[in-house]
């Protein structure tokens, strides 16, 4: 799945360059009139990615080439026409293009790569419902570059620290003042703990590579995801016998705690781990 990283991030980059365009106010029909037609040549370029098979990938990458270059010189000429335009908010819209040229020229870069290498189709990609608070979630996660600004933070353990990771330049910032800040994929057999302001989302591949791994923890606190599949909780154990303590999932303000002894008064029992659910373990060798 790793080759497929690349056109993945060129997929994510001009959905979301779609996106900020779509938004962009303007007010001038002969403007209107180019955006729309830049728009109309951004879209069809993800639907050429989406709809691309192995067998075709090669030509489809030279037809995407030749697409950014198109949509590039047409987006310099548009940032052209606004700056010499006496709208109000040229100036915030010339950032946005500044912004969309950098964007195109990324993408441009990776089809270059593709090119020169083997690269197939993109992974395709689900949404996972956040809500507002803490969640523990599992999936591989290919772009963090693009998260929702609706999140404060994500954060797995490796190698019994934690690193975490923000969208947000400023909390980047505290987190490194303390922890080490994610700089590898995060795989599904990761639990991935995140930080909300509100109710979001977050991409993951929609499926993921299974591992055929036995889910047997040391003492101690640990985060873990499913592995991309479903879990029966009666496969969760600990290196000791008769350790495990506790097996939780957090949903914003839902907390799920398996205990194997009794339930917990207050908090909602389960026997299943779906397939993206992340988990925290609990093995007591009191």
């Amino acid at each position: 799945m790793e080759e497929n990283r690349d056109l993945t991030l060129m997929l994510n980059n001009l959905e979301e360059l779609q996106k900020q365009l779509i938004d962009i106010n303007i007010g001038d029909e002969e403007l209107e009139s180019n955006l729309t037609n830049i728009l109309e040549d951004i879209n069809s370029t993800i639907t050429l990615l989406k709809e691309s098979s192995k067998e075709d990938l090669n030509q489809t990458i030279e037809d995407i080439s030749s697409k950014l270059e198109t949509i590039r010189d047409n987006i310099i000429n548009f940032k052209e026409g606004i700056q010499n335009s006496s709208l109000e908010n040229r100036d915030e819209i010339v950032e946005v293009l500044l912004n969309a040229i950098l964007i195109i020229e990324e993408s441009q870069d990776i089809a270059v790569i593709c090119q020169n290498a083997i690269c197939q189709k993109p992974i395709e990609m689900i949404e996972i419902k956040l809500k507002k608070g803490r969640n523990t979630i599992s999936g591989d996660i290919i772009d963090l570059k693009h998260l929702s600004n609706k999140i404060h933070s994500l954060w797995v353990i490796k190698d019994d620290n934690w690193y975490g990771y923000s969208p947000d330049a400023n909390v980047t910032k505290e987190i490194e003042e303390s922890y080490a800040l994610i700089d590898f994929p995060i795989k599904s057999y990761k639990g991935v703990l995140i930080y909300t302001y509100e109710d979001t989302t977050i991409k993951v591949a929609k499926e993921a590579e299974e591992l055929n791994v036995e889910h047997k923890y040391k003492n101690g606190i640990s985060l873990h995801g499913t592995d991309g599949k479903e879990l029966d909780i009666s496969t969760i154990r600990c290196e000791e016998p008769n350790k495990l303590r506790a097996v939780i999932k957090i949903e914003g303000e839902k907390i799920s705690i398996y205990n194997p002894s009794i339930p917990i008064e207050g908090m909602e029992d389960f026997t299943t781990l779906y397939k993206n659910d992340g988990y925290i373990v609990i093995c007591d060798d009191k």
